[in-house]
């Protein structure tokens, strides 16, 4: 499968420059805080408190598991829990307590299925003063280090899937949460790399095919690029390309730098 990674190169001495160079060189990619991305509702959703016929069961386990000393029997109290309205305050804390080690612990890096793309170009291209590079990973890596992201109308999860994650692997979840976003979305046509540590550099595990360079990259960053990895390129058979066509001017005004 064939993914592409879209950066902005605005100038020689900017750090996205020698994170290129590490993906190129090193083979290696930037696993971030996914906190600070640019989907303000990244870790915004709604969840669905109705009880089915296993919340209850769920919970009473949750309380066998992590209460040492119940002051009644787990299955009592989940019963009242549910049959008096509480579901929400109770598992509340629980869904918060995802929420936050989701966004401390696990490092992400997104790339698209879409090569030489405008609304990728504009977005985290620097409008075309950038790179797409066209990586290809082995189909085996899919859905346990790749994953594709879901889009949906709106995020909404029922509560008995954080219930489980809790009693089975919490990061279940959290993939969720970073794998599903609102269809405004959707045409990024994104996948992503799920790292269990964030800010660390991460083994592509995939073979660079192709470098595309924007066809508003300053004259001095290309000249920098070539030289830099144009022999490493030419021996390992990565092609260097230019983009076909400029953005539109008034395309470009809209980008935030």
């Amino acid at each position: 499968m064939k993914i592409y990674k879209y950066k902005s190169l605005l100038k020689l001495e900017d750090k996205e420059l020698e994170h290129f160079y590490q993906i190129v060189l090193e083979n290696q990619i930037w696993c971030g805080n996914p906190a600070n991305f640019n989907d303000e509702n990244e870790f915004l959703f709604r969840i669905d408190y109705t009880p089915s016929i296993n919340t209850i069961g769920l919970l009473a386990s949750i309380i066998s598991k992590y209460k040492s000393n119940p002051l009644f029997l787990p299955m009592m109290s989940s019963t009242f829990v549910v049959d008096n309205g509480r579901l929400e305050k109770i598992a509340s804390p629980i869904i918060e307590d995802i929420s936050i080690k989701c966004r401390k612990e696990l490092g992400v890096t997104c790339f698209s299925k879409l090569r030489d793309d405008s609304l990728l170009w504009n977005r985290y291209g620097g409008c075309e003063n950038g790179v797409c590079i066209e990586i290809e990973i082995n189909d085996e890596l899919i859905d346990k280090e790749y994953f594709h992201v879901n889009y949906v109308p709106k995020k909404i999860y029922h509560i008995d899937d954080f219930l489980k994650s809790v009693l089975e692997d919490p990061y279940v979840n959290y993939r969720s949460i970073l794998l599903t976003k609102t269809l405004d979305w959707e045409p990024e046509s994104e996948v992503r790399l799920i790292s269990n540590k964030q800010s660390v550099k991460r083994n592509l595990k995939g073979s660079i095919k192709e470098i595309i360079i924007g066809k508003n990259v300053k004259l001095e960053i290309g000249n920098d690029i070539h030289s830099r990895i144009g022999t490493y390129c030419n021996e390992n058979k990565i092609q260097i390309t230019w983009a076909n066509k400029l953005m539109d001017l008034n395309e470009c005004q809209r980008c935030s730098f």
